[in-house]
């Protein structure tokens, strides 16, 4: 007997046992079956492990099939299988007592059953394969589309299946079932389900030498033959499926490419857009007609990578947020995302700070993972406007990410005085400016500028301040105050604490 010889668990999934009903013995579903036998009757024990089908006759009855019953048990055999017509509460009880399964058919082709289950008891790879090949089969027929892919799946290993991110969330098809952490494994896992009977089987997705789903099958009611089946056809499907995601994840690169692209031509155009700019638009389908405000969104510091499920987590919620607009066009850039939201009419004032709301809204969600800083520019009209407003966009997030993390997200028309601070070449500039607006701290008292600085740094915590600078909250609350009075500002008003970072970080540039 080998680990792949199916228990009477494994026979119950056999097509040809498909309508059969469970008599009773339901403790014996995980005995070994080892051959299969018809016969008229049984007056005697038969070997271990086997599976005995009872010919119906015109003279069978109750007692055959309670005498069968007592036979098989007393040689430990695996199952019996008897015409409805002569099963009854005392099959049932008996088949309890003895802990042997009894399954009631309709069939009056007993050598075919027989046949089926033959299969499977003396060749369970050949089974295996056949399941293997079905399961290739649909993955393939069902094209460039997961969910169909992983519906058909299901029917052909009739337990849901679904395809699950490391989040554990389902990406295509659906589970009922939780989905345990321990699934999500680099190589197959078969569990026990958590909140019901059954199995719950997986298996990685992988691309680039590693796993980026995972398909899972279950709840699924099944022996060591069959989840070593399902395994096998999980594998060689999420093997398929490996290939329909790579080639979107091309695709997806050559648009993002295109699209990257097409944005840095916006930006930079000139005031007289050339012609073919307006087609790319118009093939890449976005919208030029109606008022735009841009949108940017980036990390503060370049990063290598954003991990794909996060950036994806993001763009659905820019999508949501900004869904009461007539479009929305976001695209991946290096560090973030850039793009605008369309408006079909020219926008009351109302329209820009709601965005700017839910931008923020988008940003919160994002965090801790990714502190991002973003920038929302003003409406402009046509094709010209999504240039200007671009622009601004950018402007508007270097603002946000001078400030630290206070505002994260900023929006041309306010506060101007921020704005001139952190224009483009005006830096140098405006450094005469800065000194200017701390000369007091400068010439009088120094040490109330790095105070100051720690406590600007530290979000205005006085504890996080004297810990950086090893003094006492005390202290650091007299120096704060020393310095308000020396500057003629208040800390606690968002302009002046603004104004004072932004001449500290110039002074220190």
């Amino acid at each position: 007997m080998t680990d792949l010889q199916p228990t009477v668990r494994d026979l119950l999934a056999v097509d040809a046992l498909a309508g059969a009903a469970f008599v009773g013995g339901r403790a014996g579903l995980d005995r070994r079956a080892t051959d299969v036998l018809v016969l008229r009757r049984l007056t005697h024990p038969v070997a271990a492990g086997s599976v005995v089908i009872l010919e119906h006759r015109s003279d069978s009855s109750e007692l055959d099939a309670d005498l069968a019953l007592r036979n098989l048990a007393e040689g430990n055999g695996a199952l019996l299988i008897l015409d409805a017509t002569i099963a009854s509460r005392s099959t049932a009880r008996i088949a309890d007592m003895f802990e042997v399964c009894a399954l009631a058919v309709h069939a009056r082709t007993p050598w075919m059953l027989a046949n089926a289950l033959g299969r499977l008891i003396h060749a369970p790879l050949l089974t295996e394969a056949e399941l293997v090949i079905r399961s290739a089969r649909t993955v393939a027929h069902a094209g460039a589309d997961p969910e169909l892919a992983v519906a058909r799946l299901g029917g052909v290993l009739k337990a849901p299946v679904s395809i699950i991110d490391s989040d554990g969330t389902a990406i295509a098809g659906g589970h009922e079932a939780e989905i345990q952490p321990e699934l999500l494994a680099t190589a197959p896992r078969t569990l026990p389900a958590v909140t019901r009977g059954g199995l719950m089987i997986s298996v990685p997705v992988v691309l680039e030498s590693a796993p980026a789903a995972w398909l899972v099958c279950g709840p699924v009611d099944a022996g060591p033959t069959t989840a070593a089946a399902t395994v096998a056809a999980l594998e060689v499907a999420g093997a398929g499926l490996a290939g329909v995601f790579a080639k979107r994840q091309v695709l997806a690169e050559r648009d993002a490419r295109m699209q990257v692209a097409l944005i840095k031509d916006l930006q930079q155009m000139d005031d007289d857009p050339p012609p073919q700019l307006a087609e790319r638009l118009l093939t890449a389908g976005w919208r030029t007609a109606g008022w735009h405000a841009g949108v940017e969104l980036r990390l503060p510091q370049a990063a290598s990578r954003i991990p794909a499920p996060i950036a994806h987590r993001v763009e659905q919620l820019i999508a949501e947020h900004a869904g009461s607009s007539t479009g929305t066009v976001i695209v991946r850039v290096e560090d973030g995302w850039c793009g605008w939201v369309t408006s079909a009419s020219e926008p009351a004032s109302e329209w820009q700070r709601a965005l700017v709301r839910d931008v923020r809204e988008a940003v919160d969600a994002a965090a801790p993972t990714l502190a991002l800083c973003g920038g929302v520019g003003s409406p402009h009209a046509g094709l010209r406007g999504i240039r200007r407003t671009l622009a601004e966009a950018h402007e508007a997030w270097l603002l946000a990410r001078a400030t630290g993390s206070s505002p994260k997200v900023t929006a041309v028309g306010e506060q101007d005085a921020r704005k001139l601070l952190l224009a483009p070449g005006n830096q140098l500039a405006l450094r005469p400016h800065a000194e200017s607006l701390l000369a007091p701290l400068l010439d009088a008292e120094p040490e109330l500028l790095t105070t100051l600085e720690h406590y600007l740094t530290a979000e205005s915590s006085t504890a996080s301040t004297a810990a950086s600078l090893a003094i006492h909250r005390n202290t650091v609350t007299a120096r704060i105050r020393r310095a308000e009075q020396l500057l003629g500002v208040d800390l606690a008003d968002a302009d002046d604490r603004l104004a004072i970072q932004l001449a500290c970080r110039l002074l220190r540039s």
